[in-house]
């Protein structure tokens, strides 16, 4: 278990599951964090030298690269074999992974080739538990610190495994992964929630307590 003394309480979080996190050892990236908002106005209609004024249509949140640098034996709580300190490593960054796919409330059960080959032949259309395409890719709350809690998804990563590597394996001791975060506030945030922050203390407190 990670010691609150040899890790910086960022992390990223599942939404619905809090217990389903991946905490950095360090802050994620050393240039910070670049958030940004882009605001649609529509001209008012008519001709004239300029717009009489311009209509609020909505806007959006930029999306914020996120580039994490993993390594396996780093941290002191990461005792044991070699084998098995890699293996927490590689646990971590598939997390990151399939932080973008679909995500059930239970896990499925998948079937097999020869499974699915024998319901096809049988005539039956039960294909359920083949895939995940009947739920949503999960909400993902990224957690730097005490300062700032973001909401949103995963929209793309890339993952670059990194050596030395084992002999016989072939397993990386390291990964640097790039993550591409899209903030979604999950209510219609205005100028007041802003100011004081767009993600309630409520939903900040109760994460970090989970981390922490």
């Amino acid at each position: 278990m990670v010691t609150r003394t040899d890790f910086s309480p960022c992390a990223l979080v599942l939404k619905n599951n809090p217990k389903e996190q991946v905490r950095f050892q360090s802050f994620p990236v050393e240039g910070g964090i670049t958030e940004g908002y882009n605001t649609e106005y529509a001209k008012t209609i008519g001709t004239a030298a300029e717009p009489f004024g311009r209509m609020w249509r909505g806007g959006d949140w930029n999306p914020i690269q996120l580039d994490l640098e993993f390594r396996a034996g780093l941290r002191r709580s990461d005792l044991g074999p070699p084998g098995f300190v890699i293996g927490r490593m590689i646990r971590n960054v598939n997390w990151l992974k399939a932080a973008a796919f679909p995500r059930t409330e239970t896990r499925v059960a998948r079937k097999t080739k020869g499974e699915l080959g024998e319901q096809k032949r049988l005539g039956r259309s039960e294909m359920r538990s083949y895939g995940g395409q009947a739920a949503d890719p999960p909400i993902v709350l990224f957690v730097w610190g005490i300062f700032m809690t973001l909401r949103g998804r995963i929209s793309a990563w890339t993952v670059n495994w990194t050596g030395p590597y084992e002999p016989i394996t072939g397993k990386p001791h390291g990964a640097k992964v790039g993550l591409t975060f899209q903030p979604e506030s999950g209510f219609y945030p205005n100028w007041y929630d802003i100011r004081e922050g767009s993600i309630p203390g409520s939903l900040s407190g109760k994460v970090l307590s989970v981390i922490t």
